[in-house]
């Protein structure tokens, strides 16, 4: 398990949110213990050190969390 750290572009300007998120890879299963989907959790999003985590709708937290989830996806391939 980790901690990823993970900039997601707000507008064209260069603005970003850092997001941190909680990683644990997946696992397979053995005849003993059922497999693990693994986790992929954001902790906090940040504009200028100031967490807005409780302050954004539950979708852009999502997309957030998608484009993320793409992101570090393409980079394990």
């Amino acid at each position: 398990m980790s901690y990823v750290n993970y900039q997601y572009k707000v507008n064209d300007k260069g603005d970003h949110f850092d997001c941190e998120f909680f990683y644990e890879k997946p696992e397979k299963g053995t005849a003993d213990e059922p497999p693990s989907h693994g986790s992929w959790i954001l902790l906090s999003v940040k504009l200028c050190g100031v967490d807005l985590f409780d302050k954004l709708s539950y979708t852009t937290l999502k997309d957030i969390e998608e484009s993320s989830q793409i992101t570090f996806e393409m980079m394990e391939d």
